[in-house]
């Protein structure tokens, strides 16, 4: 394999970020279509424009079939859907049993729907995204980022970093605080006083229109 074609953890890191912001910029398009026409911000972590399912999940798909971009196209298709649909499915248990709350749900397609948590013409979307990705962008997208001269790279993957890790976990505090305020669960620490305080309920539910809490 070419150098130019080799991932790199800079790769990932680039990866992730890319796909957390279009996944955002897509939500934000899909309903705009789907709902009439009208406007809703669906963010994704406390702060900047990103959607992290879109990221991890982008990471998981490049990861698991790296290997498989020179394979036959049905074949890709077929195991992005297989893919895609797993994670999403981890993603909402895991949403569930760490925070007590959920973002999506699908229970009223009802027969086209896995439990509330998948809805089958999404799966075949999974496929449809999976085989774009590996076979039109993931490649050229990497050789983009390796045009990239290695100081100016090295330093921006490290800031870049360093934010989103410190984003993703002030966005799991306020999951977990906005759980625990609706079970009456008092503040345990400086830290949770804090969030309670300047992201109370009012705030969060406007930073994150599809955050629900499970009864």
């Amino acid at each position: 394999m070419k150098e130019k074609e080799k991932l790199k953890i800079s790769d990932l890191v680039w990866l992730f970020t890319i796909a957390c912001f279009l996944g955002y910029v897509w939500e934000i398009i899909w309903h705009f279509f789907s709902h009439n026409f009208t406007w809703l911000i669906k963010n994704g972590t406390l702060f900047g424009p990103f959607q992290p399912i879109y990221g991890f999940g982008v990471l998981i798909i490049t990861l698991l079939l790296w290997k498989f971009k020179d394979k036959n196209g049905f074949i890709i298709f077929l195991l992005g859907a297989i893919l895609g649909s797993l994670f999403e499915y981890g993603a909402s248990l895991f949403q569930e049993f760490a925070f007590g709350s959920y973002s999506w749900h699908y229970s009223k397609y009802g027969k086209l729907s896995i439990n509330g948590i998948i809805y089958i013409p999404y799966c075949i979307g999974w496929g449809i995204l999976t085989l774009l990705w590996v076979k039109v962008f993931m490649l050229r997208l990497i050789k983009l980022f390796h045009k990239i001269p290695a100081k100016i790279n090295n330093i921006l993957v490290i800031l870049i970093t360093i934010f989103m890790i410190f984003n993703l976990l002030c966005t799991c505090i306020v999951f977990d605080r906005k759980t625990a305020r609706y079970k009456g669960i008092a503040p345990r620490n400086k830290i949770e006083e804090f969030f309670d305080e300047h992201y109370n309920d009012e705030v969060t539910s406007k930073r994150f229109p599809n955050l629900w809490i499970i009864e």
